[in-house]
């Protein structure tokens, strides 16, 4: 994330290795391993989706607990949001908040009275509004991802039981559901009504639709080998990239189909996982990674 910040900053705004990490995050859900030795491998990953500890801890009474499935259990004693989504969960809520002020704030100084006034201070705000803006991007980016899989997660196990205080499982399920149509309203927005680029736009959109899909697809393969249908998308989502840059970039370079490659080497990874090899993964991973960062 330290590395993928700064380039976004440059402009090489796609996601496509912390989408990568948090996938391999999200298998650590579901994957059956009976030793959970590559459980423990992906687990360790949670760091892709700013997995750094329960900030809403003081929302919880003692001894909470609630009915979940695959191996939140043995990893975060459940799967609330709350609880295992908490930093991304906060951090949305504050990009949403300084989001509407930004633009407030924009449409303000916008205005022709105010700019004759303050000229200096309106060439400021416009040298740093690209820069803020693009922090936002990638912000809004890293978090989607976990939100919408254990936010899917949470909504698949609605009427599931919460024992001591099942009216905080109650707004939690509203909470998902919220959030589940938050992402799909804004990015209806983004590819309809905001004013950017059409690279953009399809970017956002096959962002959107790529965190759903795949999300859905590790929610509903718990304990079993279905989880490899993301390949699907995977391949699905590499050729997206090539095609809009094709169709889009006016300076397209044919270094581009290294995404292509990624893509295979992705495939690669989420196959190996069928081993239980940690060694495997590891090489894999990091093979890809490396891949990602010189694309």
């Amino acid at each position: 994330m330290i590395a993928c910040y700064p380039l976004y900053l440059k402009g090489f705004k796609h996601n496509q290795i912390i989408f990568f990490l948090q996938t391999l995050a999200f298998m650590s859900f579901t994957l059956k391993d009976d030793s959970y030795t590559t459980v423990e491998y992906l687990y360790e990953l949670r760091l892709s989706y700013l997995g750094l500890g329960n900030v809403f801890a003081a929302f919880f009474t003692p001894h909470y607990v609630e009915q979940s499935t695959g191996n939140f259990p043995w990893l975060t004693t459940d799967s609330n949001i709350l609880r295992v989504a908490g930093i991304p969960l906060a951090m949305t809520a504050l990009m949403a908040m300084l989001s509407l002020l930004l633009r407030a704030w924009a449409w303000l100084i916008g205005l022709e009275c105010c700019r004759s006034k303050s000229p200096c201070f309106f060439a400021m705000f416009a040298a740093v509004k690209k820069p803020v803006y693009r922090t936002m991007e990638f912000v809004y980016k890293t978090c989607m991802y976990p939100l919408v899989f254990f936010s899917l997660i949470t909504l698949s196990q609605w009427g599931g039981v919460a024992f001591v205080d099942p009216q905080l499982k109650q707004t939690c399920n509203i909470i998902c559901a919220v959030l589940v149509g938050g992402y799909a309203l804004v990015t209806v927005w983004q590819v309809f009504f905001e004013t950017v680029a059409h690279i953009s736009k399809f970017d956002n959109l096959c962002e959107f639709l790529s965190v759903a899909l795949c999300s859905l697809i590790i929610v509903w393969s718990v304990h079993s080998t279905a989880y490899l249908t993301v390949i699907a998308v995977v391949a699905l989502r590499a050729g997206a990239y090539v095609v809009i840059r094709v169709r889009y970039f006016r300076h397209f370079s044919k270094f581009e189909f290294i995404r292509l490659g990624s893509a295979v080497l992705e495939s690669l990874t989420l196959c190996l996982m069928l081993t239980h090899s940690p060694i495997a993964l590891w090489v894999s991973t990091l093979l890809t990674v490396g891949v990602m960062l010189a694309h």
